[in-house]
């Protein structure tokens, strides 16, 4: 297309471009204000702070680090879904649910941290103080279930690591097969002390050290504003013509380029292979009254009759020329 052909393509589709821009301004009239949404904040704190003491039965406490990490997976979160009744998908509670671990040592945290040493702070925001509360002690619950049934599994797996290695010397000092430069005295005290292990291992408890230090509170309520550019009803207005005008121009362009009907004397050549020497002009231009008087001058001069055949006599009066006009042979002269 050519620069003209777009002129002659907005021109045409004016209509098109009207239309729109009047759909356009309606729909920006009538379109809602932005939409005000409140969030509510609940705050809990949980971990194991500091002083950490040992476990005989599963050794140093869980570590902060550690627990973040249960406390993102998505079984803690599918639970404290289900526990708490709201039954979101675990994805919609990630997006709802922060973790803000203890400090860093060596002082570089740049996030916002729990202040403490060992201690997590839950952040939860949900549509309603209801929400809030039940989603963040139902994720505490379920964080503390999963951490202690890691911890249990920690406890089995030694048990069953104990005692494997309790057979082995067994067998050894039954078989009398002892590795060079063991004594079945060696044996017999290894034996021993697996065995006030084991019984040790049996009788305990895991301890994590995990406990909800801080019950959930209701912190702060959230207020966001979405399209606050858009509460002006001259924007939106402006907004929605603007957007017409530019689909209706676009509509009439795209209407111009499908049509495949010879409109322009380019189009003409292209198709046909010979130059255009002349144009109609249109019924608007200044040219069409000499046009209209060329055709006059050239269309309704009289033409020749055709050539007869010698029979019929020529009536006296009668004219070798026809009326272009009428198409007929004139008829004899009236007698009065």
């Amino acid at each position: 297309m050519e620069r003209g052909d777009y002129w002659s393509a907005l021109i045409r589709g004016w209509w098109l471009i009207v239309v729109f821009g009047l759909i356009g301004l309606g729909l920006g009239l009538i379109s809602p204000r932005s939409h005000v949404s409140t969030s509510f904040v609940s705050v809990s704190s949980v971990g194991s702070p500091p002083p950490q003491t040992t476990n005989g039965s599963t050794g140093t406490l869980l570590s902060a680090d550690q627990i973040m990490y249960y406390g993102g997976s998505d079984a803690v979160l599918t639970a404290a879904s289900e526990r708490s009744g709201l039954n979101w998908p675990s994805w919609v509670i990630r997006d709802r649910l922060t973790l803000e671990g203890p400090p860093a040592d060596n002082g570089s945290s740049t996030g916002p941290t729990s202040g403490q040493a060992g201690v997590i702070d839950v952040r939860v925001s949900a549509p309603s103080t209801a929400d809030s509360l039940a989603l963040n002690n139902a994720f505490d619950d379920a964080l503390g279930d999963e951490v202690n049934a890691v911890a249990q599994s920690s406890l089995n797996a030694s048990v069953t690591s104990t005692q494997a290695k309790l057979q082995s010397i067994m067998t050894e000092l039954q078989s009398n097969k002892f590795p060079p430069g063991i004594t079945p005295q060696a044996l017999d005290i290894q034996v021993t002390a697996l065995q006030n292990f084991l019984a040790t291992l049996v009788v305990s408890t895991p301890s994590t050290g995990y406990s909800v230090l801080h019950a959930a509170v209701v912190q702060e309520v959230s207020k966001q504003t979405s399209g606050a550019a858009l509460n002006s009803r001259k924007l939106r207005a402006a907004a929605g013509l603007l957007l017409g005008v530019l689909a209706g121009a676009l509509l009439a362009m795209a209407m111009w380029l499908l049509d495949r009907r010879l409109k322009t004397a380019k189009r003409a050549q292209h198709a046909f292979g010979y130059p255009v020497v002349a144009e109609i002009p249109s019924a608007a231009s200044d040219s069409t009254e000499p046009y209209r008087m060329l055709w006059l001058s050239v269309f309704r001069e009289p033409l020749p009759l055709p050539p007869l055949d010698g029979t019929e006599p020529l009536y006296d009066g009668e004219s070798p020329l026809i009326d272009a006009g009428v198409g007929s042979r004139s008829g004899p002269p009236e007698i009065t």
